[in-house]
């Protein structure tokens, strides 16, 4: 579920960087002023942004979901993979590899 995003940000960073950000980022383009002391002017400037762009937005989705219990708590949440799960039958626990004989 999570690389979904995968072909979508494909899809959508070479129309980005030809058509807007590197436009933007050549000598008298609409964000020279702003970030060309970062990233520079010229060829490549623009995907460069980018690439800062896309850094700073997934920190930011770290330090969010860092902010949600049930997201940084999630290894004391979840039951450890070698862990036998536990089978309650008539009020009774009884661990996964134990043979129960109905009664």
């Amino acid at each position: 579920m999570a690389q979904i995003t995968a072909p979508v940000a494909f899809l959508l960073a070479g129309p980005l960087a030809d058509n807007i950000f590197e436009p933007a980022m050549q000598t008298g383009g609409s964000l020279e002023s702003a970030f060309s002391g970062l990233v520079g002017t010229g060829t490549g400037a623009g995907m460069s942004l980018i690439f800062i762009i896309t850094a700073l937005l997934g920190t930011a989705v770290s330090l969010a979901g860092y902010l949600v219990p049930a997201i940084r708590n999630i290894e004391d949440i979840l039951p450890d993979y070698d862990e036998e799960p536990e089978l309650i039958l008539d009020g009774t626990e009884h661990t996964a590899s134990e043979q129960v004989v109905p009664a």
